[in-house]
């Protein structure tokens, strides 16, 4: 409502003929006597590079105003070529009146599908821009080193001196002396950039940093206590140190990437990734053999779930706008993902999976990203996601009745499901709140084992392994730490204003919480199965330490770059409306 009331009351503004012949009269005659206004206008036609073509004339256009340029070297012919034109068509002037009218009346349009007013009347008005204020802008900005910043301060930069130039001319001045005075009061522009390239600095997450580094380091100590006290442990103080050092690469390489390169490509990069779980999930059922080596299957594509959230993060950046094909697009690859899952198979996945893209998928529609409206895109998201729901629960009674009742009694099954739930839940029974605990009759009959058990059977739950060896003080520090470094960043990418920004770092928050706490559950038997979820940065594995300290890079890279991202910037395609508008109407009914 706000949004319309804004557009209906500019409108009725500049729908005043001696308001606009006010305005169009002192534009002519700007356009006219400004010496460098060709430079600007050339400019102006550059930034269309690249962008989609709807119409191929636009190549013949294009070619013409190119050669147009070319063939006028300097100020004075083109200064020459306005008046001959204006003297042209001095009896003609309703049709150019009827011309501009419409471009501007147009993208007003436009601006009710992706609600940027303010840019959709940036390039209805850039022609009536000072050179002056461009070129001063433009000088401040290239003070910054930081060139991801420039851009937005030279947008700030504009709007305030157009703002401040529209103050002293309603004080009574006129626009020529408002455009000196209003560039006198700004101050010098070197000065101004320097100033500005000591606040604009990509900011460093350095106590996310530190709190990520804790947790990893505190897994590898733990692994070589672990692997001092086991000899058969070993390995994995071997196979912990470089999951980290290969980790710490992948999250340096995505920090210093910048994250943005997701959005530039996120419609091709979506695609492949979903087109290759589909070519994956062909794979035989167990395993294959390359020549002389069996791949078991399971053993390969396990641990590629934790990567699903963030690809569909950058799946529904791409989907922007594209209405009914978009939420239709969002369900087949949250399908495709789910039945990867199932191929692998395994049901932690699986639930992990499908509450991170729900989530995601819930707060893009909340945000009426794909072009439908707020309420109908939430209704047409959650109606599917509730009703899957109710379907798993209603088909997988039976089963979801047995695992209650292996956590409520394992005893009963200790034949069967319910004896690594014993096994845990004595470990956890016996623990001491500092220190090693003690064990009971089936726990110690299991770790008694050798050739390959006891201790190394157990390696998948590590925080029920940290609470037998260190106590409880140690998980709980271990659960404060990771609980710290996800409120504090989920605090800090509140404040992004780039979707894509937001979308990245909720997917990755998103993925690190549901790891954590079905990984805790699981380890406090309070889930009686386990999957290829970890904890995040603490848990053995080199798969699950790369893909995780993977995703924390790209996070971080949000957190470093984001403050000067906007959509604009990095547009994964064009908001399209969904009926294109065809107006044709003479200067009188106008």
């Amino acid at each position: 409502r706000e949004r319309d009331e804004l557009i209906i009351g500019v409108c009725k503004r500049y729908a005043k003929e001696d308001y606009r012949e006010h305005k169009l009269d002192k534009a002519r005659d700007s356009a006219a006597m400004r010496p460098d206004a060709y430079m600007y206008t050339k400019h102006l036609f550059d930034r269309f590079k690249g962008m989609e073509i709807i119409n191929t004339d636009w190549n013949i256009y294009t070619q013409e105003i190119n050669t147009f340029y070319e063939t006028c070297k300097d100020a004075m012919t083109f200064r020459n070529i306005v008046n001959e034109f204006n003297k042209y068509y001095e009896d003609n002037q309703h049709e150019y009146e009827q011309m501009l009218m419409y471009y501007v009346y147009r993208y007003f349009l436009d601006a009710v599908y992706d609600y940027n007013v303010l840019l959709k009347m940036k390039g209805a008005s850039a022609l009536a821009l000072p050179e002056t204020f461009t070129q001063f802008a433009r000088t401040a900005a290239e003070q910054l080193r930081w060139k991801k910043a420039r851009p937005l301060v030279e947008d700030e930069l504009l709007t305030h001196l157009c703002d401040q130039r529209d103050a002293l001319m309603a004080g009574g001045m006129d626009e020529t002396v408002a455009t000196a005075e209003s560039l006198r009061l700004t101050g010098d522009p070197y000065e101004i950039g320097t100033e500005l390239d000591r606040v604009h600095r990509p900011k460093t997450p350095k106590l996310l940093f530190a709190l990520a580094a804790l947790i990893a380091l505190a897994g590898l100590a733990f692994t070589a206590l672990v692997s001092f006290r086991d000899y058969e442990l070993s390995y994995f103080a071997v196979h912990q140190s470089v999951a980290l050092l290969l980790g710490t690469a992948a999250m340096l390489a995505a920090y210093f990437l910048d994250f943005t390169l997701l959005g530039h490509f996120a419609l091709p990069l979506a695609l492949m990734f979903h087109a290759a779980l589909i070519l994956l999930g062909l794979l035989p059922i167990g395993g294959f053999w390359l020549r002389y080596i069996y791949v078991s299957t399971h053993i390969l594509l396990r641990g590629l779930p934790l990567l699903f959230p963030l690809m569909f993060a950058v799946l529904l950046y791409a989907l922007r706008g594209r209405r009914g094909w978009g939420v239709f697009a969002a369900f087949v690859c949250l399908a495709v993902q789910c039945m990867f899952c199932l191929r692998v198979p395994c049901l932690l996945d699986l639930g992990f999976l499908f509450l991170c893209d729900s989530a995601l998928l819930i707060f893009c529609a909340r945000n009426g990203w794909f072009g439908l409206g707020k309420k109908l895109e939430t209704l047409l998201t959650t109606l599917p996601l509730a009703a899957d729901i109710v379907w798993v629960l209603v088909l997988g009674a039976n089963w979801f009745a047995r695992q209650l009742a292996i956590v409520l009694d394992p005893h009963s099954y200790i034949d069967g499901h319910g004896y690594r739930t014993v096994v845990l839940r004595e470990l956890l029974q016996n623990a001491k709140f500092i220190g090693q605990g003690g064990v009971g009759p089936y726990s110690a009959q299991h770790l008694a084992r050798s050739e390959g058990f006891g201790m190394v059977d157990l390696q998948a739950h590590a925080l029920t392994l940290l609470v037998h060896r260190c106590g409880w003080l140690a998980l709980i520090a271990l659960v404060t730490l990771l609980t710290a470094l996800l409120v504090l960043a989920f605090r800090r990418c509140r404040r992004q204003e780039s979707m894509l920004a937001r979308l990245v770092s909720y997917s990755v928050l998103l993925s690190f919480t549901t790891q954590a706490a079905a990984y805790l559950c699981c380890d406090l038997t309070l889930i009686p199965i386990s999957g290829g979820v970890a904890f995040p940065f603490f848990t053995f594995g080199i798969k699950t330490i790369l893909l995780n300290m993977l995703q924390l890079g790209f996070l971080l890279s949000t957190l470093r770059v984001g403050s000067v991202v906007r959509d604009k910037d990095v547009a994964a395609g064009p908001v399209r409306p969904r009926r294109r508008l065809r107006v044709s109407f003479t200067w009188e009914n106008a």
